[in-house]
């Protein structure tokens, strides 16, 4: 993923052309239901949540699940969070794969032989949440956002329960599962978007702002402290260990977004009826719906959902 603070500002610059434009103006109008449907399919990732959501939102049909997100709106704002979600599979889809040569160069040497989360988690979270506070604090400066309110916790259930149960018939997903992983996932964004406004600030050589310093003393300094004495035995060490992007990054990072966000357009006309499955990880897409068997991540999830009662397409 490009990490919580990239897809917010994505999603700020598509409000901000609704707003000019006109056409689309009712996303303005639902504002946090549109972002907070932009953070959607990485709830997941969180402490307290259900991976597998995640999971299948990223391997298991990814556009499909987005254009079910889209079907079972029937208000502006449930339309706002679903095209928010619908973002964030576009986002994922062209810009991965720049996070992905960049862990490669990292890695190997050559940025031309990939690196995917599936490949090196922490390589890739290195990578793509220091590009996320290093591009706030360029952008924003000490800006510090104001993130989802709670009115848009039960919409949020709401729409995602309906859209995987739609989206994945016969799977018996459990109703808490949907709400502990919204709950505990809009927190968790919250958190990591301090913690990465924090670390930009580090990465961009920018004086952290006063209003900041008691989180820089935690759980900022915590985490950092943390990764210095445990390492790798540290469950969160990768955050401790963010790289500030090379210029290169920042500038194809640029270029596709300029690339984004007409597409998200085109496809908010065509009601995102032709958004494609893609590995979300590699962006890559899916020929005819089956998922890339060559990535472990969504043979897992695959065989989760299985037990789960899923037959498959």
């Amino acid at each position: 993923m490009p990490s919580v603070l990239c897809h917010l500002l994505l999603a700020r610059d598509v409000l901000e052309r609704a707003a000019r434009d006109g056409q689309h103006s009712w996303l303005c109008s639902h504002r946090d239901s549109f972002i907070a449907g932009g953070w959607g399919p990485d709830l997941g990732v969180f402490p307290g949540t259900v991976p597998l959501l995640t999971d299948c939102a990223h391997y298991i049909l990814s556009g499909q699940l987005g254009r079910k997100m889209w079907q079972v709106a029937h208000t502006d704002a449930e339309r706002a969070f679903a095209a928010g979600w619908c973002l964030h599979i576009l986002a994922d889809a062209m810009l991965h794969p720049l996070i992905n040569a960049s862990a490669g160069e990292a890695v190997h040497g050559d940025r031309n032989q990939r690196c995917t989360w599936g490949d090196s988690p922490a390589w890739h979270q290195r990578i793509e949440i220091g590009l996320d506070g290093y591009q706030w604090v360029e952008r924003c400066g000490d800006e510090v956002p104001r993130l989802t309110t709670q009115k848009v916790i039960p919409l949020a259930e709401r729409m995602i329960s309906a859209a995987y149960r739609e989206c994945y018939p016969g799977c018996r997903f459990l109703d808490h599962q949907f709400s502990t992983t919204v709950q505990n996932g809009y927190r968790g964004v919250a958190r990591l978007a301090t913690f990465s406004i924090i670390d930009g600030h580090r990465l961009y050589g920018r004086r952290l702002p006063v209003s900041l310093w008691g989180s820089w003393l935690f759980p900022y300094g915590l985490i950092r402290l943390a990764t210095a004495l445990l390492g790798e035995r540290f469950r969160f060490f990768a955050l401790g260990q963010t790289t500030r992007p090379d210029s290169w990054l920042c500038d194809a990072y640029a270029a596709r977004v300029d690339e984004l966000i007409p597409r998200f357009f085109n496809e908010l006309e065509d009601m995102f009826s032709r958004l494609p499955d893609y590995n979300l990880d590699t962006g890559d897409k899916s020929v005819e719906s089956q998922i890339d068997e060559s990535y472990r991540g969504a043979v897992r999830a695959r065989e989760q959902l299985a037990e789960l009662g899923w037959a498959g397409t």
